[in-house]
């Protein structure tokens, strides 16, 4: 997970997560995004067709704490 070490402490600007048609030209898919991201929360991304991988991002104060 070092290639994800450069995102730790980034600004998330959940509008990204919430076009669908975007996402998937990237191979992404949002499986869970919550309403607003305020104290602590998960992004669930699904990346991958046949061989789905999924990522979680976990969201402190709207900046990105831990991707696993």
């Amino acid at each position: 997970m070092q290639r994800f070490k450069r995102f730790i402490g980034e600004k998330v600007i959940s509008e990204n997560f919430t076009n669908p048609e975007k996402l998937s030209t990237y191979g992404i898919d949002c499986k869970k995004l919550p309403e607003s991201l305020d104290e602590f929360d998960e992004i669930e991304l699904s990346v991958g067709s046949p061989d789905e991988v999924l990522l979680a991002v976990a969201v402190l104060e709207g900046k990105i704490k831990r991707i696993m």
